[in-house]
């Protein structure tokens, strides 16, 4: 490190097995079972969800086929072994979506709603754009699979960032809705992992993009 200074300690959410955000431990309701490796974007949805509206939840790690084995008491409560999953008062909920508007319709002390109010016009904005979050998904993917220097699938993938770019340029600052919103747990995971991902086997950088 610059000077032979230590870098100041950040908190990761993702690394902790239990949040609580004021609420005693014995009231947490909710058990969210994500991947080992935090690379899964429907778990880092769901875990920026209920981090962002500050729902306590206590974590369960387990591993993605490419990397080992799964649990028998997960498979037991979850037999396709599909992350993520979510334990809601004793109910096994397994698609990141519907953990998202389960959670949604829950009555949490002191939590956040993250999408605007009805009858605020970026409400319906927020719906186009979770659309958006998920072409850009598809575009990445599609690119990640396809053969090297695949034109067709990185111009679409190029088509769809510009979309983001042009969205981004409606508010001011670095978020879709003009403040931190569902949209955002829905485009950010996606992002990270393409930028990670395209410039490792596709030698191409999101983040130099004009």
């Amino acid at each position: 490190v610059e000077d032979n200074k230590q870098l100041p300690h950040v908190f990761n959410p993702t690394r902790s097995s239990l949040r609580l955000f004021g609420t005693p431990e014995k009231d947490v309701r909710v058990v969210f079972w994500r991947d080992s490796a935090a690379w899964c974007p429907y778990c880092m949805k769901t875990q920026l969800f209920l981090e962002e509206s500050c729902i306590p939840y206590r974590v369960e790690w387990v591993n993605m086929n490419s990397y080992g084995s799964k649990p028998m008491r997960f498979l037991r409560m979850n037999p396709r072994g599909l992350l993520p999953v979510m334990e809601l008062s004793g109910e096994v909920i397994a698609d990141s979506d519907q953990i998202i508007s389960s959670l949604e319709q829950e009555r949490f002390a002191g939590s956040v709603e993250l999408l605007p109010p009805l009858g605020d016009p970026r409400r319906s904005n927020a719906i186009d754009l979770i659309g958006l979050a998920s072409r850009v998904q598809q575009a990445w993917l599609s690119w990640l699979r396809s053969p090297v220097n695949d034109g067709a699938c990185k111009q679409e993938m190029i088509d769809r960032l510009d979309e983001v770019e042009a969205a981004l340029a409606v508010y001011t600052g670095p978020f879709l809705l003009g403040s931190f919103s569902l949209v955002e747990c829905h485009m950010a995971p996606v992002l990270e992992r393409a930028a990670a991902s395209l410039a490792y086997f596709k030698g191409f950088f999101v983040r130099a993009r004009p």
